[in-house]
């Protein structure tokens, strides 16, 4: 049989089938969109010295609002600043807590707060460098969470205290 007879041969098997494909819809398949993080620097004293300007698109403050500013209280919920503040106290670095900022307009924000001390050339306390990382708006908002990286079964006790601790939105 040559081509041509098994083409025209198909082309009449096929000729009768109708097409019952009904287009759906596109599938959303996008996931949530990735928030980038801001970089930030204090000084010895825990205020803050360097700030990314992405801080702007979530917290609706500039960074040179935020400089000079306290880490532990700026822009943060009561409860998250005073479990920030006694996290920073235990001083077990590198440090990693989720908290609730509050944007310039009220808007709670929950954020993983990344916290590593920095060494200074004349002190052992030159201060901290970190990031914050917002959490996507579908997740819920916790109470702050408090673990240190390096050890955490060692200071499973003192953690679980800190995460008792409950938000007030």
């Amino acid at each position: 049989m040559s081509k041509k007879q098994l083409r025209n041969r198909l082309e009449n098997l096929f000729a009768n089938l109708v097409d019952n494909t009904v287009e759906q819809p596109p599938v959303q398949t996008s996931l949530p969109p990735v928030l980038k993080p801001w970089n930030w620097e204090t000084d010895e004293n825990g205020c803050y010295t360097v700030c990314e300007d992405t801080i702007t698109a979530y917290l609706g403050y500039s960074p040179a609002e935020l400089i000079g500013q306290s880490l532990v209280s700026f822009g943060l919920s009561e409860d998250s600043a005073s479990v920030l503040q006694n996290a920073i106290h235990q001083n077990h670095f590198p440090l990693d807590i989720t908290v609730v900022f509050l944007s310039k307009k009220g808007n709670p924000l929950p954020a993983r707060l990344t916290i590593f001390k920095k060494l200074g050339s004349t002190q052992l306390n030159g201060g901290f460098r970190g990031f914050v990382q917002p959490l996507v708006e579908s997740e819920s908002i916790k109470p702050p969470i408090v673990k240190d990286l390096p050890s955490e079964k060692k200071n499973h006790q003192r953690n679980k205290a800190l995460i008792r601790i409950p938000i007030s939105i």
